[in-house]
Protein backbone atom coordinates (compact mmCIF):
# COMPACT_ATOMS: atom_id res chain seq x y z
CA UNK A 1 0.00 0.00 0.00
CA UNK A 2 1.29 3.41 -0.81
CA UNK A 3 1.98 6.32 1.61
CA UNK A 4 -1.35 8.26 0.06
CA UNK A 5 -3.77 5.18 0.48
CA UNK A 6 -1.95 4.21 4.01
CA UNK A 7 -3.07 7.81 5.39
CA UNK A 8 -6.58 7.70 3.92
CA UNK A 9 -6.76 3.76 5.83
CA UNK A 10 -5.57 5.81 9.36
CA UNK A 11 -8.24 8.58 8.60
CA UNK A 12 -10.70 5.65 8.34
CA UNK A 13 -9.82 3.96 11.24
CA UNK A 14 -10.08 7.09 13.45
CA UNK A 15 -13.42 8.52 11.87
CA UNK A 16 -14.45 5.00 12.61
CA UNK A 17 -13.61 5.25 16.66
CA UNK A 18 -15.81 8.36 16.67
CA UNK A 19 -18.62 6.62 14.88
CA UNK A 20 -18.46 3.60 17.82
CA UNK A 21 -19.22 6.13 19.91
CA UNK A 22 -22.80 6.42 18.72
CA UNK A 23 -23.33 2.48 18.49
CA UNK A 24 -25.44 2.91 21.51
CA UNK A 25 -28.75 4.72 21.78
CA UNK A 26 -29.03 4.72 25.19
CA UNK A 27 -27.78 3.15 28.15
CA UNK A 28 -28.52 2.24 32.11
CA UNK A 29 -25.79 0.71 34.64
CA UNK A 30 -26.47 -2.36 36.36
CA UNK A 31 -25.92 -2.20 39.97
CA UNK A 32 -25.75 -3.42 42.67
CA UNK A 33 -24.37 -7.29 42.43
CA UNK A 34 -24.48 -9.38 45.08
CA UNK A 35 -20.92 -11.43 45.36
CA UNK A 36 -20.43 -14.99 46.80
CA UNK A 37 -17.91 -17.23 46.72
CA UNK A 38 -18.01 -21.04 47.94
CA UNK A 39 -16.34 -20.27 51.71
CA UNK A 40 -19.10 -18.12 52.21
CA UNK A 41 -17.33 -14.61 52.01
CA UNK A 42 -20.57 -12.49 50.27
CA UNK A 43 -20.24 -8.90 50.25
CA UNK A 44 -22.77 -6.14 48.06
CA UNK A 45 -20.71 -4.63 44.74
CA UNK A 46 -21.13 -1.73 42.64
CA UNK A 47 -19.39 -1.62 39.60
CA UNK A 48 -16.16 -0.18 39.48
CA UNK A 49 -15.38 -2.27 43.26
CA UNK A 50 -12.63 -4.79 43.51
CA UNK A 51 -14.30 -8.21 44.49
CA UNK A 52 -13.16 -9.01 48.59
CA UNK A 53 -11.99 -12.24 47.18
CA UNK A 54 -10.64 -14.38 44.39
CA UNK A 55 -12.03 -18.04 44.77
CA UNK A 56 -12.32 -20.37 41.91
CA UNK A 57 -15.18 -19.74 41.20
CA UNK A 58 -17.53 -16.68 42.23
CA UNK A 59 -21.12 -16.05 41.72
CA UNK A 60 -22.21 -12.73 41.15
CA UNK A 61 -25.78 -11.79 40.67
CA UNK A 62 -27.73 -8.42 39.57
CA UNK A 63 -31.37 -7.24 38.08
CA UNK A 64 -32.20 -4.81 35.83
CA UNK A 65 -35.14 -3.07 34.45
CA UNK A 66 -36.11 -2.35 31.07
CA UNK A 67 -36.83 1.66 30.47
CA UNK A 68 -40.57 2.30 29.76
CA UNK A 69 -39.09 4.98 26.90
CA UNK A 70 -37.04 1.82 25.33
CA UNK A 71 -41.06 0.17 24.15
CA UNK A 72 -40.34 -1.20 20.55
CA UNK A 73 -36.34 -1.26 21.12
CA UNK A 74 -33.92 -4.19 20.74
CA UNK A 75 -32.18 -4.54 24.02
CA UNK A 76 -28.08 -6.26 25.12
CA UNK A 77 -26.39 -6.90 27.64
CA UNK A 78 -23.00 -5.23 27.93
CA UNK A 79 -20.93 -6.28 30.71
CA UNK A 80 -17.42 -7.14 32.06
CA UNK A 81 -17.61 -8.88 35.38
CA UNK A 82 -14.19 -9.59 36.47
CA UNK A 83 -13.07 -12.48 34.41
CA UNK A 84 -14.62 -15.36 32.26
CA UNK A 85 -17.59 -16.58 33.05
CA UNK A 86 -20.62 -18.41 32.45
CA UNK A 87 -23.51 -16.26 32.36
CA UNK A 88 -27.32 -17.13 32.78
CA UNK A 89 -30.33 -14.53 32.01
CA UNK A 90 -33.73 -15.06 33.43
CA UNK A 91 -34.71 -14.92 29.61
CA UNK A 92 -33.29 -18.35 28.96
CA UNK A 93 -29.87 -17.13 27.44
CA UNK A 94 -27.07 -18.98 28.66
CA UNK A 95 -23.49 -18.30 27.37
CA UNK A 96 -19.44 -17.86 27.97
CA UNK A 97 -18.60 -14.53 29.29
CA UNK A 98 -15.27 -13.63 28.16
CA UNK A 99 -13.16 -10.23 26.52
CA UNK A 100 -14.59 -11.51 22.71
CA UNK A 101 -18.48 -12.40 24.51
CA UNK A 102 -19.21 -9.28 26.22
CA UNK A 103 -22.41 -8.76 25.06
CA UNK A 104 -25.55 -10.18 24.50
CA UNK A 105 -29.26 -9.81 22.85
CA UNK A 106 -31.65 -9.56 25.41
CA UNK A 107 -35.04 -8.85 24.02
CA UNK A 108 -36.12 -8.37 19.96
CA UNK A 109 -38.61 -5.37 20.78
CA UNK A 110 -38.92 -4.21 24.12
CA UNK A 111 -42.36 -3.53 26.37
CA UNK A 112 -41.03 -1.66 28.62
CA UNK A 113 -40.89 -2.66 32.18
CA UNK A 114 -39.29 -6.15 31.36
CA UNK A 115 -37.42 -7.20 34.19
CA UNK A 116 -33.99 -8.94 34.14
CA UNK A 117 -32.11 -11.57 36.39
CA UNK A 118 -28.57 -11.82 35.74
CA UNK A 119 -26.25 -14.56 37.45
CA UNK A 120 -23.17 -15.09 36.04
CA UNK A 121 -20.38 -18.10 37.61
CA UNK A 122 -16.78 -16.18 37.07
CA UNK A 123 -13.20 -16.81 37.53
CA UNK A 124 -10.11 -14.42 38.00
CA UNK A 125 -8.81 -15.72 34.80
CA UNK A 126 -8.76 -14.36 31.16
CA UNK A 127 -7.87 -15.91 27.78
CA UNK A 128 -5.37 -18.72 27.96
CA UNK A 129 -5.38 -19.08 31.43
CA UNK A 130 -3.87 -15.50 32.19
CA UNK A 131 -4.39 -14.34 35.69
CA UNK A 132 -6.33 -11.02 36.44
CA UNK A 133 -4.26 -9.81 39.90
CA UNK A 134 -7.27 -7.41 40.64
CA UNK A 135 -10.72 -8.59 39.43
CA UNK A 136 -13.27 -6.27 39.48
CA UNK A 137 -16.86 -5.59 38.38
CA UNK A 138 -15.67 -3.54 35.07
CA UNK A 139 -18.93 -2.51 33.75
CA UNK A 140 -22.66 -3.32 33.59
CA UNK A 141 -24.76 -2.03 30.90
CA UNK A 142 -28.24 -2.36 29.99
CA UNK A 143 -27.75 -1.19 26.12
CA UNK A 144 -30.58 0.02 23.32
CA UNK A 145 -28.26 -0.29 20.36
CA UNK A 146 -28.62 2.50 17.61
CA UNK A 147 -29.02 0.51 14.98
CA UNK A 148 -28.12 2.35 11.79
CA UNK A 149 -25.04 3.22 13.02
CA UNK A 150 -24.62 -0.71 14.20
CA UNK A 151 -24.79 -1.98 10.88
CA UNK A 152 -22.81 0.93 9.04
CA UNK A 153 -19.54 0.71 11.61
CA UNK A 154 -19.52 -2.90 10.90
CA UNK A 155 -19.91 -2.65 6.99
CA UNK A 156 -16.98 0.15 6.91
CA UNK A 157 -14.95 -2.02 9.83
CA UNK A 158 -14.71 -4.83 7.30
CA UNK A 159 -13.68 -2.50 4.30
CA UNK A 160 -11.01 -0.90 6.24
CA UNK A 161 -9.99 -4.77 7.30
CA UNK A 162 -9.88 -5.76 4.29
CA UNK A 163 -7.87 -2.67 2.97
CA UNK A 164 -5.39 -3.82 5.24
CA UNK A 165 -4.79 -7.38 4.77
CA UNK A 166 -4.70 -6.55 0.57
CA UNK A 167 -2.08 -4.21 1.18
CA UNK A 168 -0.77 -3.27 -2.38
CA UNK A 169 -3.86 -4.91 -4.44
CA UNK A 170 -5.06 -2.75 -6.84
CA UNK A 171 -8.62 -2.90 -5.26
CA UNK A 172 -7.76 -1.05 -2.40
CA UNK A 173 -8.00 2.50 -3.43
CA UNK A 174 -11.08 1.63 -4.50
CA UNK A 175 -12.51 0.21 -1.09
CA UNK A 176 -11.44 3.33 0.27
CA UNK A 177 -13.52 5.55 -1.96
CA UNK A 178 -16.27 3.96 -1.36
CA UNK A 179 -15.82 4.40 2.69
CA UNK A 180 -15.10 7.76 2.38
CA UNK A 181 -17.95 8.78 -0.10
CA UNK A 182 -20.23 6.77 2.79
CA UNK A 183 -18.54 8.71 5.46
CA UNK A 184 -19.02 11.95 3.57
CA UNK A 185 -22.77 11.13 3.79
CA UNK A 186 -22.84 11.89 7.44
CA UNK A 187 -20.56 14.72 7.19
CA UNK A 188 -23.73 17.50 6.87
CA UNK A 189 -25.72 15.70 9.86
CA UNK A 190 -23.45 14.14 12.30
CA UNK A 191 -22.94 15.50 15.95
CA UNK A 192 -19.31 16.99 16.27
CA UNK A 193 -18.85 19.00 18.73
CA UNK A 194 -16.06 18.30 21.32
CA UNK A 195 -18.33 18.46 24.51
CA UNK A 196 -20.77 15.95 22.62
CA UNK A 197 -18.14 13.65 22.11
CA UNK A 198 -16.18 14.20 25.44
CA UNK A 199 -19.74 13.32 26.95
CA UNK A 200 -20.07 9.92 25.34
CA UNK A 201 -16.58 8.91 26.45
CA UNK A 202 -17.12 9.52 29.85
CA UNK A 203 -20.48 8.23 30.30
CA UNK A 204 -19.17 5.43 28.92
CA UNK A 205 -15.84 4.54 30.37
CA UNK A 206 -15.62 7.01 33.71
CA UNK A 207 -16.77 4.25 35.92
CA UNK A 208 -13.84 2.48 35.03
CA UNK A 209 -11.66 3.68 38.33
CA UNK A 210 -8.16 5.68 37.60
CA UNK A 211 -9.09 6.50 33.60
CA UNK A 212 -8.88 4.43 30.67
CA UNK A 213 -5.46 3.90 30.53
CA UNK A 214 -5.53 1.41 33.24
CA UNK A 215 -8.03 -1.17 31.53
CA UNK A 216 -6.68 -4.49 31.08
CA UNK A 217 -5.16 -5.04 27.75
CA UNK A 218 -7.32 -8.29 27.27
CA UNK A 219 -10.68 -6.53 27.92
CA UNK A 220 -12.69 -4.45 26.00
CA UNK A 221 -11.96 -3.96 22.38
CA UNK A 222 -13.91 -0.98 21.82
CA UNK A 223 -12.05 0.66 24.90
CA UNK A 224 -8.72 -0.21 23.12
CA UNK A 225 -10.27 1.30 20.04
CA UNK A 226 -10.83 5.20 21.17
CA UNK A 227 -8.11 4.96 23.44
CA UNK A 228 -6.69 7.57 20.71
CA UNK A 229 -9.15 9.74 21.48
CA UNK A 230 -9.49 9.88 25.56
CA UNK A 231 -6.56 12.32 26.39
CA UNK A 232 -7.00 14.75 28.60
CA UNK A 233 -10.45 12.67 29.35
CA UNK A 234 -9.99 12.85 32.96
CA UNK A 235 -10.39 16.50 32.84
CA UNK A 236 -13.07 16.58 30.45
CA UNK A 237 -16.68 17.73 31.83
CA UNK A 238 -19.07 15.03 33.24
CA UNK A 239 -21.58 13.29 31.30
CA UNK A 240 -25.02 14.83 31.62
CA UNK A 241 -27.55 12.31 32.92
CA UNK A 242 -29.11 12.25 29.53
CA UNK A 243 -26.73 12.10 26.76
CA UNK A 244 -27.58 14.34 23.68
CA UNK A 245 -29.65 11.34 21.61
CA UNK A 246 -28.71 11.17 17.39
CA UNK A 247 -30.95 13.12 15.62
CA UNK A 248 -33.32 11.67 13.26
CA UNK A 249 -31.51 13.56 10.43
CA UNK A 250 -28.44 11.64 11.47
CA UNK A 251 -29.81 8.04 11.32
CA UNK A 252 -31.44 8.64 7.88
CA UNK A 253 -28.06 9.76 6.82
CA UNK A 254 -26.62 6.55 8.45
CA UNK A 255 -28.97 4.25 5.97
CA UNK A 256 -28.17 6.27 3.20
CA UNK A 257 -24.56 5.37 3.75
CA UNK A 258 -24.93 2.12 3.99
CA UNK A 259 -27.41 1.40 1.24
CA UNK A 260 -23.80 3.52 -0.78
CA UNK A 261 -21.59 0.98 0.63
CA UNK A 262 -24.35 -1.92 -0.79
CA UNK A 263 -24.76 -0.68 -4.17
CA UNK A 264 -20.74 0.51 -4.65
CA UNK A 265 -19.67 -3.13 -3.43
CA UNK A 266 -21.80 -4.62 -5.70
CA UNK A 267 -20.23 -3.14 -8.55
CA UNK A 268 -16.86 -3.45 -7.01
CA UNK A 269 -17.40 -7.96 -7.14
CA UNK A 270 -18.72 -6.96 -10.95
CA UNK A 271 -15.30 -5.27 -11.53
CA UNK A 272 -13.69 -8.32 -9.60
CA UNK A 273 -15.50 -11.48 -9.52
CA UNK A 274 -14.32 -13.92 -6.94
CA UNK A 275 -11.78 -16.40 -7.73
CA UNK A 276 -12.06 -20.00 -5.94
CA UNK A 277 -14.20 -20.58 -2.75
CA UNK A 278 -13.87 -20.57 0.59
CA UNK A 279 -15.50 -22.73 2.96
CA UNK A 280 -15.15 -21.50 6.99
CA UNK A 281 -16.25 -23.23 9.84
CA UNK A 282 -15.95 -22.41 13.55
CA UNK A 283 -13.55 -24.72 15.84
CA UNK A 284 -13.14 -24.09 19.82
CA UNK A 285 -9.17 -25.36 20.57
CA UNK A 286 -9.80 -26.20 24.04
CA UNK A 287 -6.98 -28.16 25.89
CA UNK A 288 -8.46 -30.30 28.27
CA UNK A 289 -5.52 -29.98 30.81
CA UNK A 290 -2.86 -27.16 30.09
CA UNK A 291 -3.22 -23.99 32.20
CA UNK A 292 -6.12 -24.58 34.37
CA UNK A 293 -7.10 -27.81 36.94
CA UNK A 294 -9.46 -30.24 35.36
CA UNK A 295 -12.82 -28.37 37.11
CA UNK A 296 -11.68 -25.25 35.35
CA UNK A 297 -11.59 -27.19 32.03
CA UNK A 298 -15.37 -28.73 32.29
CA UNK A 299 -16.05 -25.27 33.69
CA UNK A 300 -14.59 -23.71 30.05
CA UNK A 301 -16.34 -26.64 27.97
CA UNK A 302 -19.66 -25.66 29.22
CA UNK A 303 -19.13 -21.99 28.63
CA UNK A 304 -17.56 -22.36 25.30
CA UNK A 305 -20.66 -24.85 24.29
CA UNK A 306 -23.10 -22.45 24.99
CA UNK A 307 -21.41 -19.53 23.13
CA UNK A 308 -21.66 -21.56 20.13
CA UNK A 309 -25.27 -23.03 20.47
CA UNK A 310 -26.18 -19.17 21.18
CA UNK A 311 -24.32 -18.22 17.97
CA UNK A 312 -25.71 -20.60 15.92
CA UNK A 313 -29.35 -19.25 17.29
CA UNK A 314 -28.20 -15.87 16.06
CA UNK A 315 -26.54 -16.98 12.74
CA UNK A 316 -28.35 -19.77 10.96
CA UNK A 317 -25.68 -20.55 8.60
CA UNK A 318 -22.75 -20.89 11.18
CA UNK A 319 -21.20 -24.26 11.59
CA UNK A 320 -18.73 -25.67 13.90
CA UNK A 321 -16.64 -28.55 14.40
CA UNK A 322 -15.51 -30.00 17.93
CA UNK A 323 -12.91 -32.74 18.67
CA UNK A 324 -12.35 -34.39 22.07
CA UNK A 325 -15.18 -37.01 22.71
CA UNK A 326 -14.14 -36.20 26.78
CA UNK A 327 -15.63 -32.96 26.69
CA UNK A 328 -19.32 -33.96 25.49
CA UNK A 329 -19.39 -36.54 28.04
CA UNK A 330 -18.59 -33.79 30.93
CA UNK A 331 -21.46 -31.59 29.30
CA UNK A 332 -23.24 -34.26 29.18
CA UNK A 333 -22.96 -34.87 33.07
CA UNK A 334 -22.65 -31.46 34.14
CA UNK A 335 -25.87 -30.09 32.30
CA UNK A 336 -27.81 -32.20 30.35
CA UNK A 337 -29.95 -29.55 28.62
CA UNK A 338 -27.42 -28.27 27.35
CA UNK A 339 -25.95 -31.26 25.78
CA UNK A 340 -29.34 -32.02 23.68
CA UNK A 341 -29.15 -28.79 22.42
CA UNK A 342 -26.10 -30.11 21.03
CA UNK A 343 -27.34 -33.04 19.91
CA UNK A 344 -29.80 -31.27 18.28
CA UNK A 345 -27.56 -29.69 16.09
CA UNK A 346 -25.50 -32.12 15.16
CA UNK A 347 -28.82 -33.67 14.00
CA UNK A 348 -29.46 -30.52 11.77
CA UNK A 349 -25.30 -31.01 10.31
CA UNK A 350 -24.16 -27.63 11.55
CA UNK A 351 -22.51 -28.96 14.88
CA UNK A 352 -19.73 -31.71 13.32
CA UNK A 353 -17.54 -33.85 15.96
CA UNK A 354 -14.57 -34.38 15.20
CA UNK A 355 -10.68 -36.43 15.55
CA UNK A 356 -10.92 -40.03 16.20
CA UNK A 357 -9.73 -40.25 19.81
CA UNK A 358 -10.99 -39.61 23.06
CA UNK A 359 -8.85 -36.39 23.76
Amino acid sequence: MDVYDAQRLERLLARLQELRLWRDASSRQIEPWEFTTPSGIAALLRVGDAWPATELSVRLKAAATVPEEWAGAPVELDLWLGGEGFLRLSTGLESGLDPFHHRFPVIGSARGGERLEIEAEVVPKGPFGTHIAEPRVWWAWLVAPETEVRALERDLTVLAEACAHLGDHEVVPHLLDIAEAALAELSASWPTATGTTLARLSARFGNVPGNIWGLPPELHREAIDIVPLTVGLWSGPPAPPLLEPLPEEARRAARRAQELVRVRLAEIKEAYPPVGRLALAGHAHLDLAWLWPVAETRRKGRRTFATVLGLMDRYPDFTFVQSSAQLYAWIEEDNPELFERVRRRVAEGRWEPVGGTWV
